[in-house]
This record gives C-alpha cells, structure tokens and sequence, in this order.
C-alpha cells in the first residue's frame, strides 16, 4: 500500500517506463468510464435508433436549411438555454434532425431524452404523481419532444405539458446550468 500511495502522489520518483505505463492505465480507466457513460446515457435516452447528421440525405429535402442547422450544431448549444423548433410536413426529416441533435448531446456527456409528444402525455397521465412526472421531465438538460401537431392533448393533459415546458424555462438543473429544447412540429395538422 505504500508503493502505492507513493505512486499517485509523486510521479518524479518512478522511472519513464513505469510513468508511461501509469498514464497509459489512467488514459485507458478515463476512456472506458466514458464509454461506459455514454452507453448509460444513450440506453435512457429514448433514441431507439442512432442517427446522425453525417446519415442524413440533404440532398432527399434540398428545402431543409442545412447551413443555419449546422451553425445551430456549432454554437455552444449544450452550455447555452437554446430551443429548436422543426417545422414541416410529413416526411421531410424531422425527426432524424431531432434525433441526431438528441445523440450529439449523449455524446457530449448530456443527459437527453427523446420522446413523442404522445408517449409523454401518456406518462404524464399514468404517473403515480403528477407533480413529481412534471418535475421530472423539466429536469432533463435536454428535452427533445417529436410529433407535436399528430397528439391532441386533452385540457389537463395540455396543462401538465405546459407546466413542464414553463418549469424548464424557469429551473437550472442540479447538474447544468443550461437546459435546451426541441421540438418537430407536423406543419399543415391543427392542434
């Protein structure tokens, strides 16, 4: 125990061979808890399918404005409150965009959920307790809510959904200080 203690708290008194080794070890610890993490966060995401924006057609929708999504990508969009609102009709990509946005962050280390409009008025209205669901949801840094325009919340339902938007406008996050938002909205259905 003494070596070690030795070890980790003066790297001068072992030869190069053994700090090599020691920093190779260390690099490779760091390397797999970040593996690890990430493979953590990306199961809890609610992305069934990694994609990316290096997988999407732009050539598919030449409508879609690439330039100001990339510039949206280059901005410090994780250290900054930003929202990011899809529009458009059926098929187009949004949810691709959104989903690529939402594996950006894992990647970046961020807590992200991706989920349907519906599936979250439905956890909204089988939560044990509510108060406790809208705490939850506005907690994310990244909430990424797909097919807004194809759910038609009930008033209470509508309620509960913008109490989570509004407590993310309004809370930091124990872990972030920044929380982001995106939504991709079906353009031409009415709410």
């Amino acid at each position: 125990m003494c070596s070690l203690f030795r070890l980790l708290s003066d790297m001068n008194s072992f030869s190069p061979d053994e700090q090599a080794f020691l920093e190779r070890f260390l690099e490779e610890e760091a390397r797999l808890r970040q593996e690890k993490k990430i493979g953590y966060l990306l199961a809890r995401s609610g992305i069934k399918r990694v994609k990316t924006l290096g997988d999407f057609d732009w050539t598919f929708n030449p409508k879609v404005p690439r330039d100001k999504l990339m510039e949206f990508m280059s901005h410090p969009w994780l250290k900054e409150s930003c929202n990011m609102v899809l529009i458009g009709p059926a098929g187009v990509g949004k949810t691709h965009l959104a989903q690529a946005l939402c594996h950006d962050a894992v990647m970046k280390g961020r807590q992200t959920l991706f989920l349907s409009l519906f599936d979250l008025m439905a956890k909204l209205s089988k939560a044990k307790s509510l108060y406790t669901a809208i705490d939850f949801y506005a907690k994310f840094p990244v909430l990424c809510l797909d097919e807004v325009g194809y759910a038609f919340p009930s008033k209470d339902q509508a309620d509960a959904i913008f109490q989570v938007i509004a407590k993310r406008a309004e809370t930091k996050t124990s872990h972030h200080d920044h929380q982001s938002r995106a939504l991709t909205v079906e353009q031409g259905l009415s709410a």
